[in-house]
């Protein structure tokens, strides 16, 4: 039984480590193919800067939230 205790904890902290350890995956994407897809309309992108800096320019079709407002985040 106390086995059974030990192997258990021991696979519990090694499953721990090991998700810790992991990395989210990065891509990069080309310009050619973030405008193509961009253009599809097939996701939303999201801007987070200020109210702003937003109406000084941004993407087609993009939303803004800024990231300092509280209440949007």
């Amino acid at each position: 039984m106390n086995f059974k205790k030990s192997w258990f904890s021991y696979l519990l902290i090694l499953t721990f480590l090991v998700g810790c350890n992991s990395q989210a995956q990065k891509t990069n994407l080309p310009v050619n193919e973030f405008e193509k897809k961009i253009t599809t309309g097939k996701f939303q992108l999201l801007d987070v800067r200020t109210a702003d800096e937003f109406e000084n320019g941004h993407l087609k079709n993009s939303l803004q939230a800024d990231w300092n407002n509280e209440e949007q985040f």
